[in-house]
């Protein structure tokens, strides 16, 4: 009886987990982006960057859920400089999910082309975009381009300023 349970229920799971697994039961084919915590106004800006991230992830489909490395996923995705943090999940018998906290962005400048530069919280400037794609933010003057030390302490600035009331984050479009 204790053949039974402990060596032929065991390999019987294991043997029927492994024929699936080589038939691509369990191969990826759906990952599934999901943006967290987007702030009004910026969802034009985030929901192309969401499509191109799927875009990237295809390149691991077909791979089994059993060998995919998280690990190489996460550093894929962190790639992107619009992303603060992702959690990763797999989702069984065959699909990812992925939760993107996206990070802060305080400030737009205008840059060449017909292009806006999103900043983030920190001074971060990242990818230029369109204006029909521009986020929400207070506009910067070009001349906080070239420091990354003056753009921080804006954002410092900034964050000291109300969120609400007669003066307030909101209230600010344009630092000079």
């Amino acid at each position: 009886r204790l053949v039974f349970v402990f060596i032929i229920i065991p390999g019987a799971i294991y043997s029927v987990v492994r024929h699936l697994n080589n038939i691509g039961f369990f191969n990826l084919n759906s990952s599934v982006v999901l943006i967290g915590d987007v702030p009004l106004g910026q969802s034009a800006y985030f929901n192309p960057l969401k499509d191109e991230l799927n875009e990237e992830l295809k390149k691991f489909e077909g791979t089994s859920l059993w060998s995919l490395s998280l690990r190489s996923i996460n550093n894929v995705v962190l790639k992107n400089k619009w992303i603060r943090s992702v959690q990763i999940k797999k989702n069984w018998p065959n699909g990812l999910e992925l939760n993107i906290v996206p990070v802060e962005i305080k400030f737009v400048m205008a840059g060449e082309a017909e292009k806006v530069l999103p900043i983030t919280s920190t001074g971060e400037v990242l990818d230029p975009v369109d204006y029909s794609r521009a986020p929400d933010g207070i506009f910067l003057s070009s001349s906080f381009l070239k420091n990354k030390q003056e753009r921080a302490a804006v954002s410092k600035l900034i964050r000291e300023i109300p969120s609400r009331g007669f003066f307030s984050q909101q209230t600010i479009s344009e630092i000079r």
